[in-house]
């Protein structure tokens, strides 16, 4: 799994970055065939008052997403893996 937090300053560098993990992630997927989950957050606004709380909230909920697609990947691949044994 790839999880991040690139902050957004109204600066173009934030989706050059996240451009880039985005497909350093894909190639490595492709190269070794293991699925990755890709959680980067590009939050604006970030440093403004009274976001901490917000974005707490915000990152504990995506984090659990993130969690969850990762155990539904894992149950994906056990049961392909199944039908793949039943029919070689």
């Amino acid at each position: 799994m790839v999880a991040g937090l690139i902050a957004d300053h109204s600066v173009y560098r934030h989706d050059f970055v996240a451009s880039t993990v985005m497909d350093a992630t894909m190639k490595v997927q492709m190269e070794t065939g293991v699925p990755i989950i890709y959680g980067i957050l590009t939050p604006q606004e970030f440093m403004s008052e009274g976001r901490a709380e917000f974005f707490k909230e915000h990152f504990i909920k995506k984090g659990q997403e993130a969690a969850r697609s990762v155990l539904t990947t894992l149950d994906n691949e056990r049961l392909l893996a199944g039908l793949l044994k039943q029919t070689g």
